[in-house]
């Protein structure tokens, strides 16, 4: 773990209080990280182009485990691949998996495309138990690198 760093700013994006629900923001801290300071940190590139059907992602979080109370989250990061089912969703990438499942408490979290970059964000699935094999639903970074690079 490293050091702890103040948000200077959280820009929320404009749509997330609609119908289209957007779940994205942008976080500015009080001051820079480098990454070459820190075993643990990393800048994310940013997935500029739609992820074809059936491509591997790798979601990560510290969420429950499948069968777990809301309130047991992991201690330890997880990680679990899945594959993109659709993509037509306006915003989102839907993906799940037959063996494994984000779920409470993953919300905000990274999902990785095969070529290590950032695609998605953990948005939405099935609640309250996260049964394997369900759709869950990923804010579409390609959608919105634009206003991301604005913030």
């Amino acid at each position: 773990i490293g050091p702890e760093i103040s948000v200077k700013k959280a820009n929320v994006h404009p749509e997330y209080f609609t119908k289209k629900f957007v779940d994205l923001a942008v976080v500015t801290l009080e001051k820079d990280i480098h990454p070459e300071d820190y075993d643990n940190v990393a800048y994310a590139e940013l997935q500029t182009q739609e992820l074809p059907l059936g491509s591997k992602v790798r979601v990560f979080g510290w969420g429950r485990q499948i069968g777990d109370d809301k309130t047991s989250l992991s201690d330890d990061l997880k990680k679990t691949t899945l594959f993109v089912r659709r993509s037509d969703e306006p915003h989102y990438i839907v993906a799940n998996s037959t063996y494994s499942n984000d779920c409470y408490g993953d919300s905000g979290g990274p999902l990785e495309s095969s070529d290590g970059k950032l695609a998605g964000i953990v948005s939405r699935g099935s609640e309250p138990y996260c049964p394997i094999g369900d759709t869950n639903y990923y804010t579409k970074v390609s959608d919105f690198v634009p206003w991301i690079m604005a913030q």
